[in-house]
C-alpha cells in the first residue's frame, strides 16, 4: 500500500472508512457528546497540522510515550511493547 502511494505521489485514503459516517467505530469524533475531555473540531492529516512532522527522532523507546487522559493507557502500552522492537516499527 505504501509502495503504491509513494509510487502514484499520493496520500493514502481509505475509501471504505470516513469519520463521519462510522462515527459509533471511534473512540473521539468531533461533536460525541460521549467526550467530555475531548472537543475535536476537526480532523486533519498530521502534515496539515506541522510543517515538518518527524517520528522516531533518534529511534523510539517506550519512555517516549506519555498517557494524555484516562481511558487510552491500553491503547499506549501497546505502542511502548512495540517501541521495544524497532523491527516491527
Amino acid at each position: 500500500m505504501a509502495k503504491d502511494c509513494r509510487r502514484r505521489n499520493r496520500k493514502y485514503r481509505d475509501i471504505n472508512w470516513d469519520i463521519r459516517s462510522d462515527t459509533h467505530n471511534c473512540l473521539n469524533f468531533p461533536g460525541d457528546e460521549r467526550s467530555s475531555y475531548i472537543i475535536a473540531s476537526d480532523v486533519l492529516r498530521v502534515t496539515d497540522m506541522f510543517e515538518k512532522p518527524s517520528f522516531y527522532v533518534n529511534g523510539a523507546e517506550a519512555s517516549d510515550i506519555v498517557q494524555g487522559d484516562p481511558g487510552d493507557c491500553w491503547f499506549l502500552s501497546a505502542m511502548a511493547a512495540i517501541a521495544t522492537k524497532p523491527e516491527r516499527l
